[in-house]
């Protein structure tokens, strides 16, 4: 546990490791974080994608610039994160270099000075979470040309109990909203036929004059705090958002009673009937490779065919929910002994 500024150095890490995921098809992408001294962390995202070229690495770090490789790529946005991300960095007072190889793969390290917490138990988040609200079923529209940020948004506020419109650009939402009358509006600004300045002032002109409209974007720069007079919108998210502080956002411009499960109460010693050997070590693998997705399609398919190991299955999934995936792998590990030993 290390003294930082939490939203800032997740913003730095996950649009390099975005980076990384777009321009690699094949291979890998390795994320390490090690210290250097008693305060200076290195993180590095290696990826094995397709590279950069020696005419261009001085300026992937330029707004709007891609490299030639990235030019013949196929990807969203405007090429303003790694200048976002260089920006972010010097903010922290770090560093950030990249070395990159074309075909072979680029490997971007970021430098900074972050201090060990003295009392780490006073750091950790409270283990319960939201699992909806009181009320009429509500309903959001997101406006944004990034499909995964879509699947993400819609992923996350599903399950809340909320009936989710999507949109890929500004005219598509403009009509949704016509015809749907949501309560929520998400907009993101940068979209190619009109941004999502000029769609929150169409629908504060075309009748929604008070429902909530949150801008989302990937420029910090881009920053505005909302609700002052002749705003046409009430707040403001940075991508890439943290989910508590997008709910905490939602649920006080929509005036929600949330509702949210209690901590578990202490774990017993031993496991209810537990799942087969083979079940058991595919679960291992998936921890192993970090696959949530399929952890969860496994755990539903455990409960689905064998309903007497519900209790276990339980436990797992609250695990994996929590994202908690060390203590799941250790949980695995005793199922495993417990089962061995029987």
């Amino acid at each position: 546990m290390v003294h930082a500024d939490v939203k800032r150095l997740r913003q730095i890490l996950i649009n390099l490791l975005s980076n990384a995921l777009k321009f690699t098809d094949t291979g890998g992408i390795t994320f390490t974080v090690r210290y250097r001294s008693s305060q200076l962390v290195e993180f590095d995202i290696a990826d094995t994608g397709i590279g950069i070229g020696p005419e261009d690495i001085n300026r992937v770090f330029e707004p709007f610039e891609r490299g030639r490789q990235a030019r013949n790529h196929a990807v969203t946005g405007m090429g303003l994160g790694l200048t976002i991300t260089k920006l972010l960095t010097e903010i922290l007072g770090g560093k950030i270099s990249v070395v990159s190889e074309v075909g072979k793969g680029s490997r971007f390290r970021v430098c900074l000075m972050l201090s060990e917490t003295i009392n780490p138990e006073a750091a950790r988040l409270s283990p319960s979470r939201i699992t909806g609200y009181r009320g009429r079923r509500l309903t959001v529209l997101a406006a944004d040309d990034d499909p995964t940020h879509l699947s993400l948004l819609r992923e996350v506020l599903s399950p809340l109990g909320f009936r989710m419109l999507c949109a890929p650009d500004g005219e598509i939402c403009l009509s949704l909203a016509r015809r749907l009358r949501p309560d929520l509006f998400l907009l993101d600004i940068s979209m190619p036929d009109r941004n999502g300045w000029e769609v929150a002032k169409q629908l504060r002109e075309q009748g929604f004059p008070a429902e909530p409209i949150i801008m989302v974007s990937a420029n910090a720069q881009e920053y505005r705090p909302g609700n002052h007079p002749g705003d046409a919108f009430d707040d403001f998210v940075v991508k890439p958002f943290e989910i508590t502080v997008l709910l905490e956002k939602i649920g006080l411009h929509l005036g929600l009673d949330w509702t949210a499960e209690e901590e578990d109460p202490p774990a017993p010693t031993s496991f209810g009937p537990c799942p087969a050997h083979g079940d058991l070590q595919e679960l291992r693998a998936l921890v192993d490779i970090g696959y949530v997705r399929g952890i969860r399609a496994k755990l539903d398919s455990i409960d689905r065919e064998t309903p007497a190991c519900g209790q276990t299955v339980k436990r797992l999934r609250k695990l994996t929910d929590d994202f908690d995936l060390k203590a799941l792998g250790v949980t695995l590990e005793l199922l495993l002994n417990e089962e061995t030993a029987s």
